[in-house]
């Protein structure tokens, strides 16, 4: 975030009409109404929402929304923020001060600024599982669980028109319908990468579509014998696409792509692509074409549970 309290990696594609382009503007008067966050806070809240196990893989539009959405509270010393049993219909990121914890009478280690609190009981509709209660002085920011459903609405509307768009770039997406679109978009997961990290990999069997989101990669390709080292291909910034299934279905991966920065890609895979049935052939068709048109369609028959396990050595997600 900048100090206008825009995300420095906010997406405006080149070239599109001023109306369709991601814009935070409504989001930030929202923030700068509910109380000026400022950009250490903001920072911190970022944090916070990444490494909570339930949010890390929000999309940025998602975090954005969340957090232009939060409102102030302060508590003196001593002051109960949630308590033990309660329903719950809110959740709370600390910026300032200390909070201690109790449950069952037994005292946990304290949360400090940075901590993100009481989200499970918005999510899961549950009671309060612990109480907690300012140490000293605690600025907190908070959001209730309509607030926080509404912001989800926002950041989908938001991620829709921004993924949409840059997919409708893409020759194989160029004449697809919005529907088609917001499904490829559904489909699509967030997958980041450090500087140097291998993306994809030449002569790879597994297909897949990448959309840059943030970030710069290089694809590079080995000389044929006898011939020795790597030659450059092509490089992608923000708002690309690449990959095997970018430009029409092949068969392997025919470069190897790096990220020359930190990167950020939305990522479908082919196994998504064949349960939606042929890519090419459908992809300017309206939901009823969908429905009724002659295809392949995989059935319980013909699906195996190796077309939905990650190659072998990758790691399992923590809700596997």
């Amino acid at each position: 975030f900048d100090d206008s309290g825009r995300p420095t990696s906010a997406i405006e594609p080149e070239g599109l009409p001023l109306e369709f382009r991601t814009t935070l503007d409504d989001e930030i008067r929202s923030m700068n109404e509910r109380g000026v966050k400022s950009v250490s806070e903001r920072q911190l809240m970022i944090r916070a929402v990444l490494e909570n196990v339930h949010f890390r893989h929000w999309t940025e539009h998602q975090i954005t929304a969340v957090i232009c959405h939060m409102q102030q509270k302060t508590f003196e010393p001593g002051e109960v923020i949630i308590e033990q049993g309660d329903p719950g219909d809110r959740f709370y990121i600390g910026t300032l001060g200390q909070m201690g914890i109790t449950k069952d009478g037994q005292t946990f280690p304290s949360l400090h600024a940075g901590s993100l609190f009481g989200e499970l009981a918005i999510m899961f509709n549950c009671t309060r599982r612990a109480t907690v209660a300012a140490k000293d002085q605690v600025r907190t920011w908070w959001i209730k669980k309509a607030s926080f459903g509404e912001a989800m609405k926002q950041a989908a509307r938001q991620r829709y028109k921004s993924e949409g768009l840059l997919l409708k770039k893409l020759p194989c997406f160029s004449d697809s319908t919005e529907w088609v679109l917001d499904t490829i978009v559904d489909l699509m997961e967030t997958e980041h990468y450090n500087e140097g990290e291998t993306i994809s990999e030449e002569a790879s069997p597994r297909k897949a579509l990448f959309l840059n989101l943030v970030g710069h990669v290089r694809a590079t390709k080995q000389r044929l014998p006898p011939f020795v080292g790597e030659d450059e291909c092509w490089e992608r910034w923000q708002g690309d696409g690449f990959g095997s299934l970018a430009d029409g279905v092949q068969e392997v991966d025919r470069v190897t792509v790096k990220a020359e920065s930190d990167v950020t890609v939305m990522v479908v895979r082919d196994e998504l692509f064949r349960m939606m049935g042929n890519m090419k052939g459908h992809a300017s068709k309206n939901p009823l074409d969908w429905l009724t048109a002659e295809r392949e369609v995989p059935t319980l028959a013909t699906i195996s549970i190796s077309d939905f396990i990650p190659d072998s050595g990758a790691p399992l997600s923590a809700g596997a």
